[in-house]
């Protein structure tokens, strides 16, 4: 796990100055954290309560 996240890690430059860039893939599946199911949107994180909206979103990863 270690060198997976360290090989998506790297140093740029933007005007002049050191960004650290991770990069984070999918992990291929739906995921929850504490029984709550959350999406990705950009730079924005929302929680999905719709139990319609969670149940598209397992036919999507799961069909």
């Amino acid at each position: 796990m270690k060198q997976q996240i360290l090989k998506d890690i790297s140093l740029c430059s933007y005007e002049g100055l050191h960004v650290l860039k991770i990069e984070i893939k999918s992990v291929g599946e739906v995921c929850h954290f504490e029984n709550r199911y959350y999406i990705r949107q950009g730079t924005a994180t929302h929680l999905i309560t719709d139990g319609e909206a969670i149940s598209s979103l397992h036919r999507l990863y799961y069909s």
